[in-house]
């Protein structure tokens, strides 16, 4: 019987503290709300094996008390959810972002791994490694190691050439056959929130996603496309193989690629 009451005491213990644990750093996301403090932006995002994080500057996030998650850049409001739940060894933050093109990288249950009141380290173990994804709070001064800086430069051009741009598709090879003419007279637009729109004349716009992802060996542009047809030739993991002026080439990220794309900006 004693054994029996030691035990009790002793689940109920590990209960309150996982509960107090998990009360604080609802409090800690909540805190400050309509004051200038309230917003959280992500430092860190590392996803695959590769940086993203430069997608989703200019982003703030505000975690409200009743599980809304709202995601603001300029005057464009995405609205999402958030929750906590308890986990042995560790909670979890829940993320969803319905069919919001870049945001949906964050859908995930998280592990959290450390946190204070303008820090939050999250982690999500997968078959290509641990992701990781970190969020500050505004205002507040940090410094994140991120593992790869080499292809940094480089990325950050891709990226200011690509985002709020239009482009031709001058050039498309899809399994070394040219397949170019599919897109003539078309464009291909890379709009804020990773949102994709591919044109063509005599058809209905197509919408996808599109984000820039970088390690030390690789630059990548990723662009999905859930539509089948003409859009599926975009939809693929493009290595960043050159960028001469107007024109950004690329081949598909794999040891014999076979799949060629080069974008000439308008």
């Amino acid at each position: 019987m004693k054994k029996i009451g030691f035990l009790y005491i002793f689940l109920l213990t590990v209960s309150c503290n996982m509960m107090e644990s998990t009360d604080v750093l609802e409090e800690e996301l909540t805190t400050g709300q309509d004051a200038t403090t309230d917003a959280w932006t992500i430092a860190l995002f590392i996803e695959d094996g590769y940086d993203i994080t430069r997608n989703f500057a200019g982003i703030s996030f505000q975690f409200n008390d009743r599980g809304e998650l709202l995601a603001q850049k300029e005057d464009e409001v995405v609205r999402g959810s958030w929750r906590i739940e308890r986990d042995t060894p560790r909670d979890e933050l829940y993320i969803l972002f319905p069919r919001a093109f870049l945001l949906s990288e964050l859908n995930d249950d998280w592990y959290i791994r450390e946190r204070n009141e303008t820090f939050i380290s999250l982690e999500y173990p997968d078959d290509d490694g641990i992701d990781q994804l970190v969020f500050v709070r505004e205002g507040n001064q940090r410094t994140i190691s991120k593992p790869y800086e080499s292809k940094k430069e480089p990325m950050e051009q891709l990226f200011s050439e690509v985002s709020n741009g239009s482009f031709d598709i001058a050039r498309l090879i899809d399994d070394d056959k040219d397949k170019t003419a599919l897109f003539e007279g078309g464009t291909i637009a890379f709009n804020p929130f990773g949102k994709a729109v591919l044109t063509v004349p005599g058809s209905s716009p197509w919408e996808g996603s599109w984000k820039v992802g970088f390690n030390n060996q690789q630059i990548l542009l990723d662009i999905d496309f859930t539509s089948q047809g003409i859009p599926d030739y975009l939809d693929e993991d493009w290595r960043l193989t050159a960028q001469t002026g107007s024109i950004i080439s690329f081949e598909e990220n794999d040891q014999r690629p076979d799949d060629f794309l080069n974008l000439k900006k308008r």
